[in-house]
């Protein structure tokens, strides 16, 4: 079957089309206005045009897979707890993901999302993702700039800086 009668070519294309839209209209905004639009829709265009790259090189796509749900589970336990679309079923599955949440949820209203985002994005990547100590580092310094740079910079918000840190001061 052809690359561009596919299924997920198609939708892919149609994603990135609506997206490149959207992506043009924001221009219309006042300036302030369209950075958000911008700012969500350049990395969304970029990763589809890597998918719908993907689709004539599928080599290239299996080298960003992953699975962070199974990655403490020998081959057969994990094939077991799986359902067809990859997914952890059960309980335990749940009250990991929920208890990351929570706790992550958590750090933010303490300590404010300069210090939390950093915190959540490399307690996932080391203990969910198990990659080494200097691609989690880079990883998360790497976030951590984009959203300071982004918010703080950029765009000059007033962002969270959490309870610990007088934000909200309770009485």
């Amino acid at each position: 079957m052809k690359t561009f009668k596919k299924g997920s070519f198609i939708f892919t294309m149609l994603i990135i089309l609506y997206m490149l839209l959207l992506f043009v209209l924001s221009f219309t905004y006042g300036e302030r206005t369209r950075l958000v639009p911008l700012v969500i829709l350049t990395p969304g265009l970029l990763l589809g045009i890597f998918l719908l790259i993907g689709e004539y090189f599928p080599a290239l796509l299996r080298q960003t897979d992953v699975d962070l749900v199974n990655i403490r589970r020998s081959g057969l336990e994990a094939e077991a707890s799986l359902d067809r679309g990859g997914v952890l079923i059960g309980r335990r599955g749940f009250l990991i993901v929920t208890g990351y949440l929570i706790g992550f949820s958590v750090c933010i209203l303490l300590v404010g999302f300069l210090i939390a985002v950093p915190i959540g994005v490399f307690v996932f990547i080391k203990v969910f993702g198990r990659q080494s100590w200097l691609k989690s580092l880079a990883i998360t310094a790497a976030t951590w700039a984009f959203i300071y740079l982004l918010f703080v910079v950029v765009m000059n918000f007033d962002i969270f800086e959490g309870i610990l840190f007088g934000e909200i001061v309770i009485l």
